[in-house]
């Protein structure tokens, strides 16, 4: 596995793994926008990246104007034809720093239509020409929600994007918890990039819906959730249906070096891009522990709602361990009139599309949620996490409070700890590498623990024992 430093602009071509239809498409249009003077080139964000003029035009149109570290690293190598590994803190643009290149390489190759892996429907069947195009682009979510995030920054990415055959870059979305009948309508017309949750697109494969013979560049996205031991039988049945020649790349905030072996098995001699520390929180996060009384934790809960400073405008992102506590937070927060809504897995697709709507669009400051909203979703200036528990992982701990101080911002996380969660909240701290500050508040903080002496002990425990 290569190190974040091992690009090949200085190794012999031979030995880069580039594919040569695509350099050559690649050297054939330096022009595909508008012609511009070469200081006016040099200024686009992104250009000294390796990204063509027009792709470099739309990121500067959405408002792009510098690299994060992650897109600096990862984006040269991608472009080069390596499989990476990229491992960065959250909110650091690791979406743009896959999807980026990849566009920009549908843009400049030609359909690789002679290509044996792209004609023959590979461990797919025979679908008879069904379909207008197949996917060249597969990006795997975890989540329905992180899937629809993923199809609005492609969507906006190839806006007015054409291929070198003229059509419209399009992207398709799939995924679990609504009907597959308009899914499949949008398959049968044909797309370039299909995100996709692994349940619904296994079941797509078994029905015989849609072929990945075409697929050039798999992605697995928050690689250290998709290869848990709930996810890799389906990511396995799912790579059977992909060529073997391939790009993968996978991207995460975490990524275990257990789940590392793993990741080796499914690329080719990977570089591997790491920027930060591992398990550890954003730098402009202010981590904060409570020490509270279980029973006392919704009050605490509400008066710390109460008294954030610029508590009227403060966005939170409560998170609890189950569902059952989500509703039951919810409930209390509501009852006493604090604008909230809830999301976890029980909720129906379009209930969990409205609550992340409504909490985008201010309709409400506060939302509770379960894990499932602490990978990768990108909403905008949330000022404070809280913790209702310590999660029951390190790597989750990270996930859930990189939701605020995104995108070099600053944040606050708060984890409310009881007596019996501190062994869990010490093993957090040790494995991030941090001793997180303690806060007590009167009235709400768990009774000192009883100072006894040694001949007392000895009492005790023998009293235990008749």
């Amino acid at each position: 596995m290569k190190s974040a430093g091992a690009s090949n602009k200085n190794q012999d071509p031979a030995k880069t793994n580039d594919n040569p239809a695509k350099t050559a498409n690649r050297a054939a249009k330096p022009n595909i926008s508008l012609v511009r003077d070469a200081h006016d080139l040099e200024s686009l964000p992104f250009f000294d990246l390796g990204l063509i003029p027009e792709m470099c035009e739309r990121v500067a149109t959405i408002g792009y104007t510098t690299p994060t570290p992650i897109q600096r690293e990862a984006i040269p190598l991608i472009l080069e034809g390596h499989d990476v590994i990229g491992i960065a803190q959250t909110g650091t643009g690791k979406t743009a720093a896959f999807m980026l290149p990849l566009i920009d390489s549908l843009l400049c190759s030609s359909r690789l239509s002679g290509h044996p892996s792209r004609t023959s429907d590979h461990g797919s069947g025979n679908h008879s020409g069904k379909h207008k195009e197949r996917p060249r682009v597969l990006v795997l979510e975890p989540t329905r929600e992180l899937a629809m995030q993923v199809l609005e920054a492609s969507t906006s990415f190839t806006q007015g994007m054409k291929s070198s055959d003229g059509r419209l870059l399009r992207t398709v979305v799939v995924y679990g918890g609504v009907s597959q009948r308009t899914q499949e309508r949008d398959i049968v017309k044909g797309c370039d990039i299909l995100v996709a949750t692994p349940g619904r697109l296994n079941d797509l494969l078994g029905q015989r819906v849609i072929s990945l013979g075409s697929v050039e560049f798999l992605v697995l996205d928050e690689a250290d959730r998709m290869l848990d031991m709930g996810f890799l039988p389906q990511i396995k049945r799912i790579t059977t249906h992909v060529p073997p020649d391939r790009q993968t790349l996978m991207f995460s905030a975490t990524l275990s070096h257990d789940i590392e072996e793993l990741a080796r098995r499914l690329t080719h001699d990977p570089a591997l891009i790491e920027v930060g520390g591992r398990r550890k929180p954003a730098e402009g996060v202010t981590q904060k522990i409570f020490s509270v009384m279980r029973l006392k934790k919704p009050e605490l809960l509400l008066k710390l709602l109460k008294e954030f400073p610029d508590a009227g405008a403060a966005r939170t992102l409560v998170f609890t361990r189950t569902k059952h506590d989500a509703d039951r937070v919810a409930h209390v927060l509501a009852h006493a009139q604090v604008p909230v809504t809830k999301l976890h897995s029980d909720l129906t697709q379009s209930e969990r599309t409205r609550a992340l709507q409504d909490f985008k669009n201010g309709k409400f400051d506060t939302l509770v949620a379960t894990d499932v909203a602490s990978r990768g979703l990108d909403i905008e200036d949330i000022t404070h996490v809280v913790n209702y528990e310590p999660p029951m992982s390190p790597d989750d701990y990270v996930h859930r409070v990189g939701r605020t101080a995104r995108a070099e911002k600053t944040g606050i996380a708060i984890t409310l700890v009881s007596p019996e969660e501190e062994p869990l909240m010490r093993d957090i701290e040790k494995r991030i590498g941090t001793e997180i500050e303690r806060t007590q508040v009167e009235g709400y903080a768990p009774p000192p623990p009883i100072e006894m002496s040694n001949a007392e002990r000895r009492r005790l425990k023998g009293w235990s024992r008749r």
